[in-house]
């Protein structure tokens, strides 16, 4: 009852209600309170007479018989060979048939149903389970941190992964992946896409290279390194991501792949036409939008009847065709004209087609090409074409009657 203290037996009792009157003696004392020295009829019980046994000891029982019948062999105690009343150490069930789990502590379990309080690392009513992340034979195994939930196969510790991991354990990364924590992923520059699990390390697919393959060979770029670097690249070489790169001369742009303003031609080698509109021209061919004068795809002609390095200037009129040397202005002569540039009359002509004699009043018959005035007069001529007479008798005058020479 709660609250009540219990107090011992006298010394000799095997049980009491009381510290005065035993139930029961121990073996070999008998009287009210065991007081007496007496022999049971067998060793096996508890007796208040020599011949009369009390109760059963051990693992005997019917004391009807004395306590000579012998509980099954797994029994510590019965009342009936069929009817164990406790178990030996390690034993459970109503025979004590069936044996405890040898990861209960101390090997002991539960009558009834062999549950028990188990060894370490171990769990269940049975202790037949492995404790949340153990296995193996004795539990003494962890489970790999790197299985999906805290469980794994006791057998052999199999497990679903988390992700970037595969392996009955766990234990590896998943193709492509390496690192401590498999956070890593391999260069796309490793064959097949794998790589040492530790370090990356790998072999190289083509224009890759490095330990881990993971840089392109020079002039290459882009994720499999298969772009070429463009050829305006200073050294071939660009970044192997974007292939931006420092610039070659007379290229520009993030990636060099451009002409700079004024220049043409795959290596951008060749300068636009000056008659190209603000010095631009199509970078792979030099054609253009042309300024007034120039002509042609590239506008490096000047047009019908000019010429100059700005096609500044008129051919002479005396041109054939009015086509003349874009650089000199030379041409090939109409009928009339002569000079390099024809812009001169022949000898005795004037005007501006050089169609007009000079007079044949002229001294030589020498004239300006232009106004046709002549250089000199004949004798006897005066006027700017040498058109009027002087005087009778004088051989050189300016005016009719002023003679500065007189005939001889």
């Amino acid at each position: 009852m709660a609250g009540v203290l219990c107090e011992p037996c006298y010394n000799k009792c095997e049980s009491c209600s009381n510290a005065t009157a035993c139930d029961y003696c121990k073996p070999g004392y008998t009287g009210r309170n065991c007081d007496f020295a007496t022999t049971c009829s067998s060793n096996y019980c508890t007796c208040s007479s020599a011949n009369t046994c009390g109760a059963c000891i051990g693992a005997y029982y019917n004391t009807s018989n004395n306590c000579q019948d012998k509980c099954n062999e797994n029994c510590s105690s019965c009342t009936a060979r069929t009817n164990c009343s406790s178990c030996n150490p390690g034993r459970y069930g109503t025979l004590c048939e069936r044996v405890c789990s040898n990861r209960c502590r101390n090997g002991t379990c539960n009558k009834f149903d062999g549950t028990c309080i188990c060894s370490e690392n171990f769990a269940g009513p049975n202790c037949d389970q492995c404790n949340v992340g153990m296995f193996g034979v004795n539990c003494d195994e962890s489970c790999s941190l790197r299985c999906n939930t805290t469980f794994c196969r006791r057998a052999d510790g199999y497990c679903t992964c988390i992700a970037n991991f595969e392996g009955d354990s766990c234990e590896n990364c998943i193709s492509g992946r390496y690192g401590p924590s498999c956070e890593h992923i391999c260069s796309s520059g490793c064959v097949a896409g794998t790589c040492n699990k530790a370090d990356g390390k790998c072999l190289c697919r083509s224009y890759f290279l490095g330990e881990k393959c993971d840089v392109c060979i020079v002039g290459q770029f882009g994720a499999n390194c298969e772009t070429n670097c463009s050829i305006g690249c200073h050294t071939r070489a660009c970044s192997i991501i974007d292939g931006n790169c420092s610039c070659s001369h007379n290229f520009t742009g993030p990636k060099c792949d451009q002409c700079r303003v004024g220049m043409y031609g795959p290596f951008c080698n060749h300068t636009c036409s000056v008659g190209c509109v603000n010095n631009i021209c199509d970078t792979e061919n030099g054609t253009c939008t042309c300024y007034q004068n120039f002509t042609g795809k590239t506008c490096d002609q000047c047009e019908v009847g000019k010429y100059g390095m700005s096609c500044e200037y008129n051919c002479s009129v005396g041109c054939v065709f009015n086509t003349c040397d874009k650089n000199d202005g030379t041409c090939a002569c109409l009928a009339h004209f002569t000079g390099p540039a024809c812009d001169v009359c022949v000898y005795g002509l004037f005007g501006h087609n050089c169609s007009s004699e000079c007079s044949p009043n002229c001294a030589q018959q020498a004239c300006n090409q232009v106004s046709g005035k002549c250089s000199s007069c004949k004798d006897g001529f005066y006027g700017s074409q040498c058109e009027m007479r002087c005087m009778n008798n004088c051989a050189k005058c300016t005016s009719n009657d002023s003679c500065s020479e007189g005939n001889s």
